[in-house]
């Protein structure tokens, strides 16, 4: 039985050069670079995880297939489970690459043992946890029945009872070593105690440990270790023998499909360990529902950075938008840019299948998203803000379309005010009739539903008002220089 990806619906895989979903810029005005960063923290050097996040799926059942498979691994599969997996394979990894670098055949083999047992350790243990979990996903339910199929599979079983047979009669063995005036002695037996084993059992006050407790992590001494092994070689011979034969056996036993399963694992695993960590502070996240309808509702949606900047709880904001334009004056001016960020959160994290930070949504799926947020001035460029506006907006105008979200975010706001709307009015025009989703985000009075005329006549009874008016201020200003 084949392995079918867990990622991916169709087997289709990411490459380099897939077009992104999102540019950088959109990335920036959103705030995801940042939570991609921390998402990927302590996996900088995974390139191909990276590129899991940035590119899009090709259909609303991949982002569906996803979906449920990070909704299983949340609450069914258990984080830890697959954790474990990822940390096994890992090691197998490590094991495999310190035998190729050994210079001596004894200690490639021991390494190639060591390989072995952690590699039918993962696979039996995860098909273990899968198949206790309750799986309700299309692509765990698979991943299940591929491991079972693996896990009974007579190259295995004959791989699972060599390796832990002989793993054993290693683990048996004793040595003491003795570090004395810059000299190592070593000595074959051993009747002291295994210090380890009593410091685990000492603070392990469940009586179950997880992993095992070493004195230096990491450690290697190529030199000491082949004098150990040819002084173990000299009283165990027959268990060298049987090494040897183990390595001529199986020579070869990694499925590359494990490897694969793990590293689809770790997109799983970063993405929800980002999300736990934001609800143990009390704050929520859903997995939402996928719609081919130009339809976006939010119950409590709020913005990923400005919780990162914050330990106060945000206040959730709800959306129930039914058109293909929308546009929106925000309720706290002080985070103009909050509202926009927090809908391009929602739809660019459903868009990868992704939780996403609201307690309730239903998401229309789209291919592309993009962006326009107000940036700081460039004085070295000498170009007007509204120039510069127009510039950026040209590509968004010419690429988006009917599989396109675009959010607008204070744009022509350096402008006058009827111009701004008016220039808003058109390219909410333009993107529409290309049949893209947009969010107009502004504080421009006048905007919507008034026309232009409407807009300046409430400005001007503003100004009435307070006494603001042309005839008013010199009024007042003849009265000061007159006394």
């Amino acid at each position: 039985m084949e392995y079918r990806s867990i990622l991916f619906a169709n087997e289709r895989k990411t490459s380099e050069a897939d077009e992104p979903f999102m540019s950088d810029g959109a990335m920036s005005d959103l705030g995801l670079d940042m939570i991609l960063e921390e998402m990927l923290r302590g996996r900088e050097g995974e390139a191909e995880l990276r590129q899991w996040f940035r590119c899009p799926l090709p259909d609303i059942d991949a982002v569906r297939y996803r979906s449920s498979v990070m909704e299983d691994i949340d609450g069914r599969l258990t984080l830890e489970a697959a954790e474990k997996f990822v940390l096994r394979v890992r090691r197998l990894t490590e094991c495999l690459n310190f035998g190729e670098a050994c210079s001596g055949s004894v200690q490639s083999c021991k390494w190639r043992l060591d390989a072995a047992v952690e590699y039918c350790k993962a696979v039996s243990e995860m098909k273990e946890a899968i198949n206790v979990a309750g799986l309700r996903s299309d692509g765990l339910t698979r991943c299940s029945e591929w491991l079972s199929a693996c896990a009974m599979s007579k190259p295995f079983i004959r791989l699972r009872d060599d390796a832990f047979e002989l793993d054993r009669t290693f683990c048996d063995m004793k040595y003491s070593l003795i570090a004395s005036d810059g000299l190592f002695y070593i000595y074959a037996g051993s009747d002291e105690a295994d210090y380890c084993a009593e410091l685990r059992r000492t603070f392990d006050r469940d009586g179950e440990s997880e992993g095992s407790l070493q004195a230096i992590v990491g450690l290697r001494t190529p030199g000491l270790e082949e004098e150990i092994l040819r002084l173990l070689r000299k009283r165990h011979p027959a268990a060298f023998a049987a090494l040897e034969s183990f390595c001529n056996i199986h020579s070869s036993f990694v499925d590359p499909a494990v490897l694969t399963l793990a590293s689809e694992l770790t997109f799983y695993i970063a993405c929800l360990r980002y999300f736990r960590a934001i609800r143990k502070r009390g704050l929520y996240y859903c997995y939402p529902a996928i719609t081919e309808k130009k339809e976006l509702r939010v119950e409590a949606g709020y913005d990923l950075k400005v919780i990162a900047a914050t330990t106060n709880l945000p206040i959730g904001n709800g959306i129930d938008w039914h058109a293909e334009a929308a546009v929106v004056v925000p309720a706290f001016p002080e985070r103009p840019d909050s509202f926009g960020r927090t809908v391009g959160q929602i739809i660019a994290l459903s868009a990868l299948g992704c939780p996403v930070p609201a307690r309730s949504a239903v998401v229309p799926h789209v291919d592309r998203l993009y962006t326009h947020f107000p940036k700081a001035d460039r004085p070295e460029r000498n170009e007007g803000k509204l120039k510069e506006e127009l510039a950026r907006l040209r590509p968004i105008v010419a690429e988006a379309d009917h599989g396109s979200m675009v959010v607008l975010n204070e744009t022509f706001s350096t402008t006058s005010t009827c111009d701004a709307v008016a220039m808003g009015r058109k390219l909410l025009d333009l993107l529409t009739a290309r049949g893209a989703m947009c969010l107009f985000v502004t504080h421009l009075p006048g905007f919507a539903p008034e026309d232009c005329d409407a807009g300046r006549k409430r400005v001007e009874e503003e100004v009435e008002r307070y006494g603001l008016t042309k005839e008013r201020l010199r009024s007042r200003l003849k009265e000061r220089l007159h006394g």
